[in-house]
């Protein structure tokens, strides 16, 4: 009986300093302030067109663009704008954009990012490279012509 006793305490020990070995090995997933603009370089194309015999106007747009501050690095952004009731004092709008972003953050940590934005907020949606993990989301805002400043929380 007392070997029985032994074994499973031996072999209750040999779990616990396994676990712990894996336990220390998982990387922490600790949220972190970003703060980037991104500067226009100029439109690559962009064309009007109307949906239907509506007033529904579809602008479409893409722009090259310089990131500088926690991301650093080159992106292209595909940009939709919808205008409903064009051209009367009823006129609204959404704005939809995809960015595919190639360089660094933080200087360390090289990839690329896929982001979802509009409506003022930005979310990563994927990554490739040592930004493949990366994941975040935050607010951003038109603060001069062409430039977007960015603020929020990423994590790997």
């Amino acid at each position: 009986m007392n070997e029985k006793v032994l074994v499973i305490a031996v072999a209750v020990v040999a779990s616990v300093i396994l676990a712990t070995q894996f336990v220390g090995a998982v990387p922490a997933t600790e949220s972190m302030a970003v703060n980037f603009t991104s500067i226009g370089l100029g439109v690559v194309t962009s064309s009007w067109r109307q949906a239907g015999e509506s007033d529904t106007w579809i602008n479409t747009a893409v722009h090259n663009l310089l990131w500088q501050g926690d991301f650093e690095g080159n992106s292209v952004m595909e940009v939709r704008l919808v205008f409903y009731d064009y051209g009367t004092p009823d006129q609204t709008y959404t704005y939809h954009e995809i960015v595919t972003f190639t360089g660094t953050f933080l200087q360390e940590y090289t990839g690329t990012l896929t982001i979802m934005g509009g409506q003022g907020n930005w979310r990563v949606m994927s990554g490739t490279g040592e930004l493949s993990n990366l994941r975040g989301q935050g607010k951003m805002q038109l603060s001069g012509s062409g430039t977007w400043s960015f603020t929020g929380q990423v994590h790997f």
